[in-house]
C-alpha cells in the first residue's frame, strides 16, 4: 500500500506539532524546490531517504 499525500501531511503535522496546513505548505515547497533543482541538473540528497537525480533513459518501444 502506498502512502498518500494526505497521510504524509498528517504524519508531518503530528511529528512537528503543527497544523496540517503548515505541513502541507512545507511539503509542497519541498517538492517545488526539489523539482526546480532537478530541472537545473542538480543532484538532491535527502538524508535518510536517498538521492534524486535526472537520468537519461532510452525510450520504450
Amino acid at each position: 500500500m502506498a502512502l498518500t499525500k494526505d497521510q504524509l501531511v498528517a504524519g508531518i503535522a503530528e511529528a512537528i506539532d503543527a497544523p496540517k496546513t503548515t505541513a502541507r505548505n512545507a511539503l509542497e515547497q519541498l517538492g517545488q524546490i526539489v523539482a526546480d533543482q532537478l530541472e537545473n541538473g542538480v543532484e538532491i540528497t535527502l538524508p535518510g531517504i536517498g538521492k534524486l537525480k535526472v537520468a537519461e533513459r532510452p525510450a520504450r518501444t
